[in-house]
């Protein structure tokens, strides 16, 4: 029972630093430099 708890906090972690990582990582593609109001 524990590890299917486990698991399913594992992969819903997973998925939520997914979606927090992808945005910031196209945007930093996109403009190499960051504005000074990000920093």
């Amino acid at each position: 029972m524990m590890k299917r708890v486990l698991y399913a906090m594992t992969s819903f972690f997973t998925v939520l630093a997914a979606f927090i990582v992808t945005p910031l990582s196209i945007s930093a593609l996109h403009t190499p430099e960051v504005p000074e109001e990000l920093r």
